[in-house]
């Protein structure tokens, strides 16, 4: 099971006051609230990697499997 993609960051990052740029500030908080949903429900970089960690395998052993030997290779990475 994945974890969620909010939760590496904030655990891994030390209590700091944030800066806040001045587009941050200009856009106004109704900016930033209705941005906040999308961003969560984006992939981050360790997702996009374990993703495809698993899924260049998976291609190996059906293009393996089905058109010749050679693409077994991609099982080995």
């Amino acid at each position: 099971m994945l974890p969620a993609s909010t939760t590496p960051v904030p655990e891994n990052t030390a209590n700091r006051p944030k800066r806040r740029s001045l587009a941050v500030q200009a856009a106004g908080s109704t900016a930033i609230e209705q941005r906040l949903p999308a961003l969560d429900a984006e992939w981050d970089i360790e997702r996009m990697v374990e993703t495809n960690a698993a899924t260049v395998p998976l291609v190996g052993l059906t293009l393996g499997a089905t058109i010749d030997r050679p693409w077994f290779i991609l099982i080995s990475t």
